[in-house]
């Protein structure tokens, strides 16, 4: 352990010829400006957002980037993106896409999870969609009820979509 010491403040007071230490603002600065454009324009901050969605919200370029390959490949992907990113703004962007298309359509939601309920309901209505929406799990007894009532209303008068968010 005074071994493993002794080497860790070796190499904190950069006293090994291999290793430097830089304070971490300094170490950032550093790895920004390794990977800045040479030019500001490169940036392209003008075109940072654009508008998608019924409600006018708007999603990232490489949202809308996704959303694109996935009408390129036929309506059919797998988006692969980081936490945070905004898949599921990049799904509700492809399923406006597709309401362009469709009169009538049943968007089924699965969630792993019972706390990701509320999140997918809101972000719904966050993107303009003012569709029905059916929670299927244990905590709602009429769930099977109301997805009849839909599927019925759907077949036979309603145009608009509804949402099945499957626990």
């Amino acid at each position: 352990m005074e071994d493993d010491l002794k080497t860790f403040n070796r190499y904190w007071e950069c006293k090994h010829n291999k290793i430097n230490v830089y304070d971490i603002p300094e170490a950032v600065e550093r790895e920004l400006i390794k990977i800045a454009p040479n030019n500001i324009a490169d940036l392209k901050l003008d075109k940072k957002m654009e508008v998608k969605g019924k409600s006018g919200k708007k999603l990232w370029d490489h949202q809308i980037e996704a959303i694109d390959k996935w009408i390129e490949n036929e309506m059919n992907s797998i988006f692969e993106m980081a936490t945070g990113t905004g898949k599921t703004f990049t799904a509700l962007g492809c399923l406006n896409e597709l309401l362009k298309k469709e009169n009538k359509l049943i968007c089924i939601i699965a969630c792993p999870y019972a706390h990701l309920i509320d999140q997918w309901i809101e972000d719904v209505n966050d993107f303009g969609f003012q569709e029905d929406i059916v929670v299927a799990y244990s905590g709602n007894q009429k769930w099977k009820r109301e997805l009849n009532d839909y599927i019925f209303d759907i077949n036979r008068i309603s145009t608009k979509p509804l949402f099945l968010i499957f626990v």
